[in-house]
């Protein structure tokens, strides 16, 4: 058995994709929406994100609304703790392709117009290098998570192609192998260059997100990891399904909490939790920075499942 790709919006409108894992795989370069797509194209990069898998394994799942009780309820503690004329700073980190910091980032302007909001991810763009017929689709690090040539487009992340399709699984360890012999190295872009491949940026920030960072300059969508900490200090941040046991080991969760906690003003609200896959309930859990501690001022569902491991890292 095998299945064909979707390499054209002709073909993604004419086969009605859906969200199941037994549709037929999108090319990923359908992720170029340009700057004014239309409700057809923002679903094909909607579809495509959801179902996507990174190198690392994980998915980047998400989708409209996913965060609505959360905004509000961090929305009333940031009323309670700023005046609304306050220059706050707002970071939303790992927001895989930023839709949902752009729904909150919205309803923080309302109620904040001087507050200046931050979405950022490690892996906010794609590369595409094609040569002939055949193409790869490259994360910055130079990793290949996609070959496409027509009539496959097949993913090379380890295990993602199952094997009751053998023929997509052939492809794929072909593929990889032959990205491999390739040998680009860590400078890839100037050596895929130079092997006669084409290469372009795919961007992967959700286009409403791209929107609104065009049209107002106090929303930014940047690359910055959990583990990275913000100089001038934040006054709210955002961390949803990314600090969980899954991704990181203890000592990396220790490292992250702490560079949260660095990055944060005295006084300032930490969002911290996650969404369960069974039903979609979020549990979580805000945080107020004191005096080298963290106070837990409210839970969602029943908190962050590592809420405890913040409170000992302060």
């Amino acid at each position: 058995m095998f299945r064909f790709g979707i390499f054209t919006q002709e073909q993604y409108l004419k086969l009605g994709r859906a969200k199941q894992a037994c549709a037929p795989p999108i090319a990923y370069r359908l992720l170029d929406v340009g700057d004014r797509p239309s409700e057809d194209q923002v679903r094909a990069f909607e579809d495509i994100s959801y179902w996507m898998r990174t190198s690392n394994g994980t998915f980047r799942t998400t989708f409209r609304d996913r965060f609505r009780e959360v905004d509000e309820a961090a929305l009333r503690w940031m009323q309670k703790l700023f005046s609304p004329g306050a220059e706050i700073r707002v970071e939303d980190r790992a927001v895989s392709h930023g839709l949902t910091s752009k729904e909150w980032a919205e309803r923080v302007f309302q109620s904040f117009p001087n507050a200046r909001f931050e979405a950022s991810d490690v892996l906010l763009d794609l590369y595409e290098i094609s040569r002939e017929e055949a193409a790869y689709v490259l994360e910055p690090s130079g990793r290949a998570i996609q070959y496409v040539k027509s009539p496959f487009a097949v993913s090379l992340v380890d295990q993602a192609e199952p094997r009751r399709y053998p023929v997509n699984w052939v492809v794929a360890r072909w593929a990889k192998r032959r990205f491999e012999a390739l040998r680009l190295g860590t400078d890839w872009i100037e050596a895929a260059e130079r092997q006669g491949w084409r290469v372009r940026k795919i961007p992967f920030a959700h286009p409403e997100a791209r929107e609104l960072a065009r049209r107002n300059s106090r929303f930014e969508i940047r690359v910055r990891s959990v583990f990275d900490i913000t100089a001038e200090g934040s006054d709210v941040i955002r961390t949803m399904n990314i600090l969980n046991s899954s991704y990181f080991s203890g000592q990396e969760l220790t490292k992250a909490v702490n560079a949260i906690f660095q990055s944060m003003r005295p006084g300032g609200l930490w969002i911290a939790g996650r969404t369960l896959e069974e039903d979609l309930s979020n549990h979580v859990s805000l945080l107020r920075r004191g005096d080298g501690v963290w106070e837990v001022v409210e839970r969602i569902g029943r908190g962050w499942e590592l809420e405890r491991l913040a409170l000992g890292a302060a």
